[in-house]
């Protein structure tokens, strides 16, 4: 048998989800059924729009070898065998992938191929017939297709279909995948495919009437055929083999087609799809006796004698549509199939091989000359680059012959940038070279003079200095930052050892900046601090070091001291004789002079400008005391006082300092008051030293709302007063005191908002944060109240704040005014009031805030939390209290707010809880662990109504 003879056909139907495919081949007019097989898909493509579909994931493919191809023709014996796929579809592609298995394997060259349409997107109307007349007269859509059946008697059924069903875009998908092998060449309806294979049955006579009753899983249909003529075709019957009463409903609707279309006795029946498996032969059979009841199958000799038993007969009617429509493929001028393809035929002019014209000539030709034409100008073009090559290689060996001109010109060039960056690299080292050095004689002979203090860290930083030691007495620290010069008192703890009492401290010096610019190519600024990382050299005890420098708002710990002081305390009041005389700074002339060669020419002219007017250098006067010093220093700042009654005797008359511990603090207080005043009686509050006094207010109908560190920070405040409609300015001016360039935001007066700069002259400042840390120890001495004193500059009186109240104290003034302003935005009038520490010897700002009244009870109902409220007689018995607090109308967690707390060194607990009135997440603090509910509500009435909306006392369980 010669192989290259043979045609091959696929008929593929699709029946719900189920798609059965039969394979045939044609030699010599001889038909044979090489394999059936199936699949199951992952949705169905009934209902669907013509050009999508939703497949879903899994899938099985069954093969079969329908008449037992192996034993009859010595084929493979795959009859009721199934694969099953593992593998896992993505549900757009389920059905795609589900159809490439399944004919994948018959795509390896070119085959054809057709198809049905689903059962759902065709519908027939005989002539005659009810609602025949109206079907024509609708509009057509263009999606729809419409085809007449016309029989021998002259009678006419109206088919309607979908041009494009999905199966069709389906098989243009695969075939996308398989190289444009599968060739779509016929698409027909179950109904007509059905009629075909029955056509070509013999024993039909004329004028009788036979019945194709194809049965499926969801669905049934009838046809009617008169002789070999298509007579009429029932609508769809929503009863398939899954249905309980399937065989009942079909029986009664095959009665009423026939009496509704008027059809004749029926004298044959024939069953196709799934009929065999509800035994539909025996139920029919029994009910039409007059009537022959068969599986659909062929009589024609081009099949042979297939099917050969009944178990063949039942397959071969399951598999009736695809076997008929591959068979169509093969024998397409069969006389018993009715002439019909609803494949659109741009479709098929696409898959079949291209066919020129005369105009298809034309257009060759006219390829033909642009092409020659295109060539003959990729030649000229050629020549021309020919010659351009020639002119570069002349010109790369001009080029060669003057590289070693070039390349000693830039050599030169080199070295002279080389010179140039060591010229600036040597001015930037020489430039404050001695600082740290210098420092460290001055902090040696100032703790020299001193005495009973250690040093134990030395932190060197870009700007300063910072130290932290140990101090025995408390009043040596305010001297030893005097003596330092611009050196201020950051922060102060003290702990009990058990022989006396020890003071960690540390004091911070900041240098004064300048101006001085380097040139592009040199560096800024060389020192020592470049050793570390992070711009910061530590020397400790142990050694140096590179670390990280404390954020302002660390807490200090007490350093532990192991060595013990040998200088007794009367020899450390004495100044020693050596001790060298102030120094005033150093005129601005002197600093420019080594740079004025690495500045521009604009910065050199204003340079020397400058130095052309030096400001007047005061030579300051020798004392013969310490205090006497520091008096005349302070006096240089402070502005003039007014003389006043009863003044007690100077201490500048006191030739030196006692050992009296007593009398070491009134030095102290001696040195901080202003004009060298002696200290004063204990009614009198002590003034705290102050900045230099700012140049004379160049806005006199402004005032000055706040002070920054650097320009861009008071511009950024400046520009929320103006969003608010506040005019504002910036203003720098200089502390000549500390050797800082401030930045000074200056606002329009406003009526109704608070006095800026207000000091407290009397008001009480209590630590509670370590007394409640201790275990009960020392609560005495560390809850006690000192006296903390403004800034003599600003006059304050105890009544101007009468009528409130300190809310929360701070370090800087920026964040006591944010506090102020989320008061002022809730309403409650509030100001930032700068006090002085004497204790911690540091500056700091409280928020004063309307008295209000605290709400003593909860507006909405709270879930008991761990901790319950104790009953009237349980105070003996409860382990502690705490304040529960509800913050104000706040739905997600009041971190914010605990940490405000937690500063103020309160123990806050956060804990959600359910509102009972809008059933949303709240959260609330619980504040602080007190042995009595007195003390809980002592501590509460402290807090006030700061972020409170409303309080408790509940009891620990």
């Amino acid at each position: 048998m010669n192989r290259f003879n043979i045609k091959h056909a696929l008929g593929l139907a699709v029946s719900g989800t189920e798609v059965r495919l039969a394979h045939l081949t044609s030699n010599k007019g001889q038909i044979r059924i090489e394999g059936l097989e199936r699949a199951k898909l992952a949705t169905t493509l009934e209902q669907q729009p013509a050009d999508t579909t939703t497949p879903k994931e899994g899938g099985e493919v069954e093969s079969k070898d329908a008449f037992g191809l192996k034993d009859a023709f010595g084929l493979k014996d795959t009859f009721g065998e199934k694969e099953t796929s593992d593998s896992a579809y993505k549900q757009d592609s389920a059905n795609l992938e589900i159809l490439y298995q399944l004919l994948g394997k018959y795509t390896t060259r070119k085959v054809k191929i057709a198809f049905n349409l689903p059962l759902s997107m065709v519908t027939y109307q005989r002539e005659g017939a009810a609602g025949a007349d109206a079907a024509e007269d609708k509009p057509i859509n263009p999606e729809v297709g419409v085809k007449r059946l016309r029989s021998r008697d002259g009678s006419e059924i109206m088919l309607t279909y979908e041009k494009r069903p999905p199966t069709m875009m389906l098989l243009r998908e695969v075939n996308s995948f398989v190289k444009n092998n599968l060739f779509l060449a016929l698409m027909d309806t179950t109904e007509v495919a059905l009629a075909n294979l029955a056509r070509t049955d013999a024993e039909l006579e004329a004028d009788r009437i036979t019945v194709i009753i194809n049965i499926e899983d969801d669905f049934t249909r009838l046809i009617f055929l008169q002789g070999k003529d298509l007579f009429h075709v029932s609508s769809i019957i929503h009863e398939g083999v899954s249905s309980p009463e399937n065989l009942e409903v079909i029986y009664r609707k095959l009665l009423y087609e026939q009496d509704e279309a008027e059809i004749p006795e029926i004298s044959s029946i024939l069953l196709a799809g799934k009929s065999s498996r509800i035994n539909a032969r025996d139920f029919f059979a029994s009910y039409f006796e007059t009537a022959t009841v068969s599986y659909l199958a062929s009589t024609s000799q081009a099949l042979g004698n297939l099917p050969a038993n009944e178990l063949q007969g039942q397959t071969f009617s399951e598999f009736a549509v695809p076997i008929a429509l591959a068979w169509k493929l093969l024998e397409p001028n069969h006389p018993a199939f009715i002439p019909l393809n609803l494949l659109p035929q741009d479709l098929i002019d696409q898959q079949q091989v291209l066919k020129l014209n005369y105009y298809g000539y034309a257009l060759l030709a006219l390829t033909g000359l642009a092409a020659f034409f295109f060539t003959w100008q990729i030649i000229q073009t050629r020549g021309q680059i020919r010659a351009i090559e020639s002119q570069n290689a002349q010109l790369e060996l001009r080029i060669k012959s003057n590289q070693s001109t070039v390349d000693r010109v830039l050599d030169i060039e080199n070295e002279g940038n080389r010179l140039k960056k060591h010229m600036a690299l040597a001015d930037s080292l020489g430039r404050k070279h001695d600082a740290l050095i210098a420092f460290l004689q001055k902090l040696n002979t100032s703790v020299g003079q001193t005495g009973s203090i250690w040093v134990d860290e030395i932190v060197k930083q870009a700007d300063g200095f910072t130290v932290r030691g140990t101090a025995m007495n408390r009043a040596k620290v305010p001297v030893l930052a005097e003596l330092l010069e611009r050196a201020n008192l950051r922060r102060m703890t003290r702990s009990d050892s058990s022989q006396s009492k020890l003071f960690a401290f540390e004091l911070e010096r900041r240098e004064t900046g300048d101006n001085v610019e380097f040139s592009q190519n040199g560096i800024r600024i060389i020192d020592a601090s470049q050793l570390a990382a992070n711009r910061s050299l530590v020397l400790t005890t142990a050694g140096p070091r590179g670390v990280e420098t404390p954020a302002p708002t660390e807490i200090a710990q007490a350093p532990a001291v192991a060595v013990k002081s040998e200088i007794p305390l009367s020899a450390a009041a004495k100044p020693k004789a050596s001790q060298p005389a102030a120094v005033p700074p150093a005129s601005r002339t002197a600093t420019l002079k080594p740079v004025e060669g690495t500045l521009g020419s604009a910065l050199a002219k204003a340079a020397a400008a400058k130095a052309a007017n030096p400001k007047p250098v005061l030579e300051e006067r020798k004392l013969d005391s310490q205090s006497k010093r520091i008096a005349e220093r302070q006096s240089k700042t402070l502005p003039a006082q007014p003389e006043r009654k009863n003044k007690p005797e100077s201490a500048a008359s006191t030739p030196a300092r006692s050992v009296v511990p007593q009398r070491e603090k009134q030095a102290v207080a001696t040195a901080r008051a202003p004009n060298g005043a002696a200290n004063r009686s204990n009614t009198t509050p002590v003034a705290a030293p102050v900045a230099a006094a700012p140049p004379e207010n160049e806005y006199p109908d402004k005032v000055e709302a706040m002070t920054c560190h650097t320009k861009e920070l008071a511009e950024w405040y400046a520009s929320g007063y103006r969003k608010r409609g506040i005019e504002a300015v910036v203003a720098p001016y200089y502390d000549k005191n500390q050797g800082i360039q401030w930045f000074r935001v200056m606002i329009g007066k406003q009526n109704s908002a608070p006095a800026t700069r207000r000091e407290m002259s009397d008001t009480k400042m209590v630590q509670t944060g370590a007394s409640e840390n201790r275990a009960g120890k020392n609560v005495v001495n560390e809850a006690r109240q000192t006296t903390i004193t403004a800034k003599p500059a600003v006059s304050s009186r105890a009544e101007d704040f009468g009528d409130k109240v300190e809310a929360i104290t701070c370090h800087t003034k920026e964040l006591a005014e944010w506090y102020a302003a989320g008061y002022r935005r809730r309403g409650i009038e509030a100001i930032v009031v700068p006090v002085y520490d004497k204790n911690q010897g540091v500056e700091v700002y409280r928020v004063m805030v309307s008295k209000q009244t605290p709400r003593t009870t909860i507006q909405r109902e709270l879930p008991q939390p761990k901790m319950a409220m104790a009953a009237a007689g349980q105070d003996a018995e409860a382990k502690g209290y705490t304040i529960e607090a509800v913050t104000s109308e706040l739905q997600q967690p009041p971190e914010q707010i605990a940490t405000t707390y937690r500063r103020q060194g309160m123990d806050v607990t956060v804990e959600p809880y359910q509102d009972s009135e809008s059933s949303q997440l709240r959260y609330r603090l619980l504040i602080g662990t007190f042995a009595t509910r007195e003390a809980a509500e002592k501590k509460a009435a402290e807090i006030g109504n700061m972020f409170i909306k409303s309080y408790r006392i509940v009891m620990l369980k």
